[in-house]
Order: structure tokens, then C-alpha cells, then sequence
């Protein structure tokens, strides 16, 4: 009487090591970057984000019709872990052909099986962005207990033609603070490719009048801009009116995710409909 073959069922494996991606791990994150920017899930482009200082490439043998057959596992997602300010930051990206798939939710589980979130630098809480609400990736977090810290959104005003000179209300918008800092991100006010960009999450502190957005807004005119997009703080209703009245729109939202440590992370029971939504 023979035994029955032991079947290996593992959806995904982890190679964990120090430092920036690797070659390959970076290839993935340009295509996927690529794949996000047409749908409005990219980080604001002149936003500069510091190195990593750990990797996990997440592999798998899953087949899909998209994907040609292989005798070996392929890198199908990216973990990164980077210091931010008293927070560690996470940013989880899978390729575009492995999307779908239930790929992300496994890659989570079996690094929290393996302790590969175990804090450093003395860090424990870990924050990530979901850069223009990504439905998928908000629905993934909140799977393991994360918490909304903050949002921001991206108004943008097309072109100086539609432009109208906000009238002189006083603008009373909410003491400066900033959340977005704990990514340790740096945004520049500056002109890229003819679009001007302005963060008045961070000049909110100064700008109390709609002639200051006024004057923030003409500047990055006459410097050539074609376009403008102010981020904002979400709370900042004052402000957010005093764009709108002078023809700003919103484009998207991003929101600001938090877990309190590694332990804090649940544990969900996920369906087989469930893992198909996810990204």
C-alpha cells in the first residue's frame, strides 16, 4: 500500500533581505508603477522617497492564462521596509499580470508567520499610503486591522484659462499638521514637465488668505506651469473651498494607513471570493 503524494499548496514564498530591491524586484516595481499611474494609483510623481532598507520578494508557482508556464516560482510582489518619522513604512506592490489573485493577502500572512515584520531601529508602528484610495489595497489593509490616520486629495486646476482669482474671504483653516510626514517623504514645490505642483498640506501654516493661494498659484504660472495640483489636507475645509471657488477639482484621494505593531495585525478568515477582489 503506497502513501499519497504530499501536495504543496503554498500560494507564495518569501526571500527576505537587507537593502533595496534587487534587479528584478525593481523591474516589477516599474511595470506595476506604469500600470498605476494610468489609473491614478501613483505616488504624486515629485515626491522623493527614501531607499529601503528591507525587502521581501514575494514568488509563486500560481499559474495564469496571461503568464507562460515555468519550471520555477516567479517574483510576483514587492515588500519594502523603509524608516519613516516614529513609524516603520510599508509598500506592498504586485505585478500587474498577479493581480487579483490573492497574492497580497498571502504574501501578509506568511510574513507575519515568518516574523519578518519584527520591529527595527526601534520602530513599531508600521504606516503605509494607499496613493488614490486604491479600493483593492484599502480593503487589504483594513483585512489586517489597519486604522485611517489621515487622507489628503489632489485638486487640480487644468489651466490658467479657467483660473478665477479667489474673492477676499479670510481663510480659517485648521492648525498646520501635517501626518503625511511619518512616511518620511519629502514633497518639492516645483515645476516638472510644465505642471506646477503645490503641497498646502505643509503651506497651510502661512497661507491665511485667498490672496496667498492666490499669489502661490500665480507664481507657478509665470514659472511655465500648464497645469497646477495643490494637495490638501482632507480636513482643511476652508481651504478646500477656496480652490474650488477658484476652479480647482478634486482628482483623488490618498489615505494615510496605520498599525499599531506587528502583533496588533489580525489574522482574517478569506474566502476564495474574497481573494479574488483583492489586488
Amino acid at each position: 500500500m503506497t502513501e499519497d503524494p504530499v501536495v504543496d499548496d503554498t500560494l507564495v514564498t518569501l526571500d527576505s533581505y537587507d537593502g533595496p530591491p534587487r534587479p528584478d524586484a525593481r523591474e516589477l516595481f516599474a511595470a506595476a508603477r506604469v500600470l498605476d499611474k494610468e489609473m491614478s494609483f501613483a505616488r504624486p510623481r515629485t515626491f522623493r522617497t527614501p531607499s529601503a532598507t528591507s525587502t521581501i520578494e514575494v514568488r509563486t508557482g500560481l499559474y495564469r492564462w496571461s503568464v507562460r508556464t515555468a519550471d520555477r516560482t516567479r517574483l510576483a510582489g514587492v515588500i519594502t521596509m523603509r524608516p519613516g518619522t516614529a513609524a516603520r513604512v510599508l509598500d506592498l506592490v504586485v505585478a500587474p499580470e498577479y493581480r487579483s489573485t490573492g497574492v497580497a493577502t498571502a504574501a501578509v500572512e506568511a510574513a507575519l508567520d515568518e516574523n519578518v515584520f519584527d520591529a527595527r531601529q526601534g520602530l513599531d508602528r508600521i504606516v503605509a499610503g494607499a496613493y488614490g484610495s486604491h479600493p483593492a489595497a484599502l480593503r487589504l489593509a483594513r483585512r489586517f486591522g489597519a486604522i485611517t490616520l489621515g487622507e489628503r486629495h489632489h485638486m487640480v486646476l487644468p489651466s490658467a484659462s479657467v483660473y478665477r482669482r479667489p474673492d477676499d474671504r479670510k481663510l480659517h483653516g485648521r492648525e498646520h499638521d501635517d501626518r503625511w510626514a511619518v512616511l518620511g517623504e519629502s514633497l518639492t514645490d516645483e515645476i516638472v514637465d510644465g505642471v506646477g505642483s503645490v503641497d498646502f498640506t505643509r503651506l497651510s501654516s502661512r497661507v491665511h488668505t485667498p490672496a496667498d493661494v492666490h499669489a502661490a498659484i500665480t507664481e507657478l504660472f509665470v514659472a511655465g506651469a500648464a497645469s497646477v495640483i495643490a494637495i490638501v489636507d482632507a480636513r482643511d475645509d476652508a481651504l478646500i473651498d477656496i480652490l474650488r471657488s477658484a476652479a480647482f477639482g478634486h482628482d483623488r484621494t490618498d489615505t494615510l494607513l496605520g498599525f499599531d505593531s506587528p502583533e496588533s495585525i489580525a489574522q482574517p478568515d478569506i474566502t476564495d471570493s474574497d481573494l479574488r477582489t483583492l489586488p
